[in-house]
């Protein structure tokens, strides 16, 4: 699986590089991952980039998250670039995992929960666990690759749908899913 992972480089400068360390190890392990924006930056290098570094950094970051099959961001030190690399995440129906250490829910106040709650997951960690609890996590993630997809339909194939399903003892779902098996063994 390939892993997109950030944090805040403020977070870097106020002593936070350990944790960071350790979940980039813990998602290096069994991954492709993609961090060196994270791991080969400091925030005083990057505020004096002009503008075409500023536009480079932007490009390889949405071409990245784009390649991705998960973003994983640490967000105890919010961070505005994390956000939106976040937001790019979420709409290109990526998996996203929160990782945060404090009881700040202020930056979930944002995100439409509802709207994402198949891409979304949020992990409270106190120092010392992210290891465990990550690993436990990502192996829970990569065990269940089934996504869910919301289809509306007119009432009338619905109750069709619905007969169909009881004759055949099977959920519309499965029902649905062989249909389109069939359809693309054809």
């Amino acid at each position: 699986m390939r892993i997109f992972f950030t944090a805040s480089l403020r977070a870097k400068q106020l002593g936070f590089e350990k944790s960071i360390e350790s979940i980039c190890d813990v998602l290096a392990t069994h991954h492709d991952l993609y961090a060196k924006h994270i791991q080969d930056q400091n925030l005083d290098e990057v505020r004096q980039w002009n503008f075409d570094k500023r536009l480079s950094y932007y490009n390889t970051t949405y071409k990245e998250i784009k390649k991705c099959d998960m973003l994983v961001a640490e967000i105890t030190y919010p961070s505005v670039n994390v956000g939106y690399e976040i937001a790019l995440a979420l709409e290109s129906e990526k998996q996203v995992i929160l990782l945060h250490q404090n009881g700040n829910q202020a930056i979930f106040d944002l995100i439409h929960a509802e709207e994402y709650e198949d891409q979304l997951h949020v992990l409270k960690y106190r120092e010392g666990e992210v290891i465990e609890k990550l690993e436990l996590f990502l192996k829970s993630l990569t065990a269940s690759p089934d996504k869910r997809f919301t289809l509306l339909l007119p009432s009338y194939i619905l109750n069709h749908l619905s007969k169909v399903s009881k004759q055949k003892k099977m959920p519309r779902a499965v029902y649905i899913r062989k249909l389109i098996e069939k359809d693309m063994h054809e």
